[in-house]
């Protein structure tokens, strides 16, 4: 058979790998308070975070998929379970002055680290910010 053809063993595992922990991911994802989850999602929202669109900002749907990077090509379902607790996460994030909400043409509103929020993440200290 020619090598072409062949399937990477490799490749193989780490699909099964994400097969199996992405549900476990989510479930991770999905249980701990608002506060724990902001703290984790707050360097995507960063200047080393996901990836910016054109209006300089992130969308919901893009955090959570920065979030599940490992798993997402190979589990499906999790945009749902995630959606109501990243809500929450944001509006903590965004209530401690951490994250900047900016409205698009569209109607959607994009995410972005404040200042505050980019200093947070120079010193490491999220929680301090949030349980101000």
């Amino acid at each position: 058979m020619s090598p072409f053809f062949t399937k990477n063993p490799e490749k193989a595992a780490a699909k099964e790998t994400a097969k199996r922990e992405g549900p476990e991911e989510v479930r991770r994802l999905v249980a701990p308070q608002p506060r724990e989850l902001a703290c984790e999602l707050l360097p995507g929202l960063g200047a080393n975070g996901v990836p910016r669109r054109r209006q300089g900002g992130v969308g919901l749907g893009a955090l959570v998929l920065w979030k599940m990077d490992a798993y997402s090509k190979y589990t499906t379902g999790f945009f749902g379970p995630l959606q109501a607790p990243f809500q929450a996460a944001v509006l903590q994030l965004e209530q401690a002055a951490l994250v900047e909400r900016h409205p698009t043409q569209g109607g959607q509103e994009l995410l972005k680290a404040s200042a505050l929020g980019e200093q947070a993440l120079a010193e490491g200290a999220v929680a301090n910010y949030l349980s101000r």
